[in-house]
């Protein structure tokens, strides 16, 4: 049967119908302990599956923190190590500057001694 507004306890309440024989039930105040069983697992399994999401992202984000404290030291150890090797080039540069100054001073020194 169809009713002007498409609903059936509407029509069957203009026409003193049951709704029994079509196994319909008709009044919305009416829940059975089936649906209030469905809602509250429905709501539950909802309820576990956005704490999981919950979960999972705070696991990603502290995962997220220690790649970046790793990549962070990592830098900071290459940087350690480019001042390292600038320092002993300079002291090596240093140290020829030194003897190359002396032989140009004394030409002879190296072959006297």
């Amino acid at each position: 049967p169809s009713s002007e507004g498409g609903n059936f306890y509407d029509h069957y309440d203009k026409t003193g119908g049951t709704g029994e024989e079509c196994e319909y039930v008709l009044n919305p105040t009416e829940v059975s302990k089936a649906a209030i069983a469905g809602i509250v697992v429905g709501s539950v399994t909802g309820a576990l599956i956005l704490y999981a999401l919950w979960c999972m992202r705070r696991i990603k984000a502290s995962e997220q923190r220690r790649v970046k404290k790793l990549k962070d030291a990592a830098e900071a150890e290459k940087a350690a190590i480019i001042v390292e090797n600038a320092t002993q080039a300079a002291k090596s540069e240093r140290e020829l500057n030194d003897y190359i100054a002396h032989e140009v001073r004394n030409p002879l020194a190296a072959a006297l001694s």
